[in-house]
C-alpha cells in the first residue's frame, strides 16, 4: 500500500483490518499531476545533450500546503466509506473502523 487510493480500497474491501499509525503524524500527499510533471521534466533533461558533467536533481516538496495529519485524513476516508455505504460485492470482510 503506497498510495491513498490503495488505502481506501484496502479498507473498503475489508482487506486492511489493522493499520497502526500515530494520529498526529503529518501525511504528505503529492498530487499525481505534480509527480507526472517531475517525471516528464527529468526525462526531458536526461534526453538533452550533455554540455557538462553536472547531473540535475529535481525535488518537489508539498511544504507550501497546509499540514494534513494522518489521523484526520484516515477519519475522513472512514466517514466517507460509512456515510456513502461504499463497498464491493467481493468484500473480504465487513469493515469496522476504530480511530
Amino acid at each position: 500500500m503506497k498510495s491513498v487510493p490503495g488505502l481506501c480500497v484496502g479498507v473498503a474491501l475489508g482487506v486492511i483490518h489493522v493499520f497502526m499509525a500515530n494520529y498526529s503524524n503529518p501525511l504528505f500527499i503529492m498530487p499525481a499531476d505534480n509527480v507526472s510533471n517531475m517525471i516528464i521534466t527529468s526525462a526531458w533533461h536526461a534526453s538533452k545533450p550533455k554540455s557538462n558533467d553536472l547531473i540535475p536533481v529535481f525535488n518537489h516538496t508539498p511544504y507550501d500546503s497546509p499540514p494534513l495529519h494522518f489521523g484526520k485524513s484516515f477519519e475522513t476516508i472512514a466517514n466517507l466509506l460509512v456515510e456513502h455505504n461504499i463497498c464491493s460485492e467481493k468484500i473480504v470482510s465487513e469493515f469496522n473502523i476504530s480511530i
